[in-house]
């Protein structure tokens, strides 16, 4: 768990399927999450993914709910990749998805980035980090 004093990461639980569900056939939200909708998924397809995450299947790819902190209530996701040459870590992407409407212009995805880079450069030992975003998804 990463927690700041707005938000709380924590590891994906199975229960978080039925927001992860809710958030990535929301064609708005994947919007911002992605630049463009995605195709619609499944919650079969989804749970398939899960299972994965909480198998620790991908080494590389790490992915927690962005819960408030006041509340515990999902508000969204964020996805760490790290990569790796050499047989070592060296840099990783962040990926980062409002989920709530409720919960836009808050100040929570700015907080995740700042837990997320704390975690990169202090805890990994990363070197390098790198987060794009589109034009106009300044909002969370």
């Amino acid at each position: 768990m990463l927690s700041g004093k707005k938000v709380v990461l924590q590891a994906l639980e199975r229960e978080d399927l039925v927001w992860l569900y809710k958030w990535q056939n929301d064609d708005q939200i994947m919007r911002l999450a992605r630049s463009f909708p995605d195709h619609l998924v499944s919650k079969e397809a989804l749970a398939a993914g899960l299972e994965k995450e909480l198998k620790g299947e991908d080494t590389g790819r790490r992915v927690f709910i962005i819960e408030e902190k006041s509340n515990g209530k999902p508000v969204g996701w964020t996805t760490l990749r790290t990569r790796g040459y050499t047989r070592r870590m060296t840099d990783a992407d962040v990926g980062l998805a409002p989920g709530e409407r409720r919960a836009w212009k808050k100040g929570y995805g700015s907080e995740t980035v700042q837990l997320l880079l704390k975690e990169f450069f202090e805890q990994l030992n990363l070197h390098r980090a790198a987060c794009g975003r589109s034009p106009g998804t300044l909002r969370v």
